[in-house]
């Protein structure tokens, strides 16, 4: 806002592991800095100006703006890069404004860095580390503001309780590495099987949740069923070789069975235990 900024992004590199997030961002921005750290900024610490070396950085991939990127640094584990797009008219107006804009970031990175680290802290501390997905905890966080944006939408919220058929076994015979893997290859099929919009959470050991948003009255027990059927064909691959695995599936839809949306998760943990007593590899509707 100081600087009236249109279009950004402000990223934050780790050094020690290379990890990057994006901080924040505004407007359109062209740059894509991928995980493997392709930033020429950050590779050689200085600013990188499209109008003074037009096409410097291959990590932009557009020809509607001109771009500045601008590393700083608190000197010790943090980097943080802003990169600017403009057009040439908006970089004449506000070309003499840069050296003010690299004295505010080396100002601000250590406050930057520590907001930065806090964030982290706390989206690691609702991640689960094993499968990326969010966990239990994260839910509790969510769970009764997805509610009553759905109720305030009139809209539908689907609730999925899923588990592994099994599973147990899979340990006790392969290892728990073997289980692991069966895991982080399942959180991968369930995610890019559902919209980006709904929700896949580990519930906890071979448990999971899938919150499905804004859908049509009974669509949810179609996406359990289809879920199925894409799981028992799927090869998950361990150190033990090509294991097959199914799931079982409770189904239940907010506000549909209760206005209460824990009383829903209930509903569609009483749908599960059925679907396991009739056979499991199956979605039954509470």
């Amino acid at each position: 806002n100081k600087f009236k900024l249109k279009n950004f992004k402000l990223y934050g590199i780790t050094n020690n592991d290379k990890s990057i997030n994006i901080i924040h961002q505004k407007g359109e921005n062209c740059c894509d800095v991928a995980e493997t750290i392709e930033c020429r900024a950050y590779r050689t610490s200085h600013e990188i100006n499209s109008i003074k070396f037009p096409h410097i950085c291959q990590e932009h991939r557009c020809e509607k703006y001109n771009y500045i990127c601008i590393p700083f640094s608190t000197g010790g584990t943090f980097t943080g890069i802003l990169s600017i797009n403009f057009s040439k008219e908006e970089y004449e107006e506000n070309k003499d404004e840069i050296p003010y804009i690299e004295s505010y970031l080396n100002e601000s990175a250590s406050i930057i860095e520590a907001k930065s680290t806090l964030h982290l802290m706390k989206q690691s501390s609702l991640t689960d580390q094993l499968t990326g997905l969010y966990n239990r905890r994260y839910l509790e966080e969510i769970l009764e503001k997805i509610a009553a944006s759905t109720l305030r939408e009139n809209s539908m919220l689907g609730v999925l309780m899923i588990d592994v058929d099994y599973f147990k076994k899979v340990n006790d015979t392969y290892g728990h590495d073997a289980g692991d893997m069966v895991l982080k290859q399942l959180s991968h099929v369930l995610t890019a099987n559902v919209r980006e919009s709904d929700f896949v959470v580990r519930f906890g050991g071979e448990e999971f949740i899938i919150l499905l948003v804004d859908i049509r009255k009974d669509e949810a027990i179609k996406v359990a069923e289809k879920l199925c059927q894409i799981v028992e064909k799927t090869k998950f691959e361990t150190k033990a070789g090509i294991l097959r695995k199914t799931i079982s599936i409770g189904v239940a839809e907010f506000p549909v069975d209760s206005e209460r949306i824990w009383q829903v998760i209930k509903f569609a943990d009483v749908a599960l235990y059925k679907a396991k007593q009739e056979g499991r590899d199956r979605a039954v509707r509470f």
